[in-house]
């Protein structure tokens, strides 16, 4: 059971983009810095309500398990929880 489920989460999606092609002015590895040796990835969770989502994002936060995930994929978010 993945965290978030274990939290609230109805539905994950992630979205691996091995074919997204290289722009020639800007495109989506430029718009999030993807470097050398990494891979992009576009995912997003899906919840009940935003209630469930304040909730479930309220408790991933204090969870070492996610730290521990955010650590090891090497770029720590400056804020983590619910946006309007």
């Amino acid at each position: 059971m993945s965290l978030f489920k274990h939290h609230g989460e109805t539905r994950m999606v992630e979205n691996w983009g091995g074919g997204v092609p290289v722009g020639k002015v800007t495109d989506f590895h430029y718009a999030v810095q993807k470097r050398d040796g990494e891979a992009v990835l576009f995912s997003w969770v899906a919840w009940r309500s935003k209630d469930v989502r304040n909730a479930g994002m309220k408790v991933l936060e204090q969870d070492d398990r996610m730290k521990t995930l955010v650590v090891r994929a090497g770029r720590v978010p400056q804020r983590w929880g619910a946006r309007s």
